[in-house]
C-alpha cells in the first residue's frame, strides 16, 4: 500500500471513474484533482525514497501532477473567457492542483512556505472579498452549526482522540514520537502549546478541508453521494498520508489513526455547513499532541539529570 507504484492503481482507478457517467456532476478540473489525490500520495512517497538514497529525478506522480495542473489552467482560461459564471466552480480546484504540483517543484518554495500557507490565503482571501455566496461556502467560509447532533458527536470526538492520542503515546510507542519529537520539543513549553495549536490547526485548515476539499464538493458534486463519499477518503487518505511519513501520530498505526479522525472532520465540514467545529476539534488535537511532546520532553531531561 505504501509503495509508489501501488498507487498507480488508484491512479487508473481514479481516471476510469472520472470518464465514467457517475461522475458527470464533476467539471473538467474536478475529475483532475479527483486523478491527483492518489498521484500526490505516490509524490509523497516516490519524494521520501529519492531523499533517503539521493537521487536528483522528477518521478511519474510529479510530471502527471504538473501536466493536469497544466491541462485544467487552460480549461479555466477558455471557461473564463466564455463564461464567467461558468468559471466560478473551476477556481477551487485550479487552485488545488496548483497547490498539489507546486509540492513537486521545491525550487519554488515561497519564505516561510512550510508554516505560512500563502497560496491557500490567497485563493480563499479572493473568494472572501469578490466570491459569491455559493463560492463562499464551498471554501468553507462560514462557522457552520454548533449545536444539536454535530456538537454531540464532536464532544463524543474530543474524547475518543484523546484517549486515542495519549494511548498510541504512551502504550504504543512508548514515547518514541520519531524526528517530529526533536523537532517540536524545543517550541513547547506551557505557555506556547495553545498558541501553537491555533496557528498549526489553522494552517492545515485552511488548506486541506477550506481549499482541497471544498474544491472536490464545489458546485453539483455534493449531491453525488458516491462523489462525496469517493472525496473525502481520497482527502483523508493523503492526509493521513503525510502523517505516516513523519508526523504525529506516524507509521502504519498514526495512518489508521489520522484516516479515521480526518475521515471524521470532512464529514462534520459538510454536515455543519461550515468550520468552527473543524477547526476547534483540529486545535484540541494539536494541544494534546503538543502537551504529549512536552511531557515526553521533560521526561527525557530528567533522565539525562539522573544519568
Amino acid at each position: 500500500m505504501f509503495a509508489p507504484l501501488a498507487w498507480c492503481l488508484g491512479v487508473l482507478c481514479c481516471a476510469v471513474l472520472a470518464a465514467s457517467p457517475a461522475s458527470r456532476p464533476l467539471s473538467i478540473e474536478q475529475k483532475l484533482l479527483l486523478i491527483a489525490w492518489p498521484a500526490s500520495c505516490a509524490w509523497q512517497l516516490c519524494d521520501r525514497a529519492g531523499k533517503d538514497q539521493e537521487k536528483v529525478t522528477t518521478p511519474w506522480p510529479a510530471k502527471l501532477l504538473q501536466l493536469m495542473t497544466a491541462f485544467s489552467g487552460a480549461s479555466f482560461c477558455a471557461k473564463l473567457v466564455k463564461d464567467w459564471e461558468a468559471s466560478a466552480t473551476a477556481v477551487l480546484p485550479c487552485a488545488s492542483l496548483l497547490s498539489l504540483a507546486h509540492m513537486t517543484l521545491p525550487s519554488l518554495e515561497l519564505p516561510l512556505g512550510d508554516f505560512i500557507p500563502w497560496w491557500s490565503l490567497l485563493v480563499l482571501g479572493m473568494i472572501a472579498t469578490f466570491g459569491s455566496s455559493d463560492m463562499r461556502a464551498e471554501a468553507g467560509l462560514s462557522l457552520g452549526r454548533m449545536d444539536g447532533a454535530p456538537l454531540l458527536w464532536s464532544a463524543i470526538c474530543v474524547a475518543i482522540s484523546t484517549v486515542a492520542l495519549v494511548g498510541w503515546s504512551k502504550i504504543w510507542v512508548r514515547g518514541n514520537h520519531g524526528p517530529i519529537q526533536d523537532a517540536l520539543a524545543p517550541l513547547m513549553s506551557p505557555v506556547s502549546v495553545l498558541p501553537l495549536a491555533v496557528v498549526n490547526a489553522f494552517r492545515e485548515e485552511l488548506q486541506f478541508r477550506m481549499m482541497f476539499l471544498g474544491a472536490v464538493l464545489a458546485g453539483d458534486a455534493s449531491d453525488s453521494k458516491l462523489l462525496t463519499t469517493i472525496s473525502v477518503a481520497l482527502h483523508s487518505t493523503f492526509f493521513a498520508l503525510l502523517h505516516y511519513l513523519g508526523g504525529f501520530p506516524r507509521g502504519l498505526s498514526g495512518f489508521v489513526l489520522v484516516l479515521v479522525w480526518s475521515s471524521f472532520l470532512d464529514i462534520l465540514r459538510i454536515w455543519s455547513g461550515g468550520m468552527a467545529l473543524v477547526f476547534l476539534l483540529h486545535v484540541q488535537a494539536d494541544v494534546t499532541i503538543f502537551l504529549l511532546v512536552h511531557v515526553e520532553d521533560r521526561r527525557r531531561r530528567r533522565l539525562n539529570q539522573t544519568d
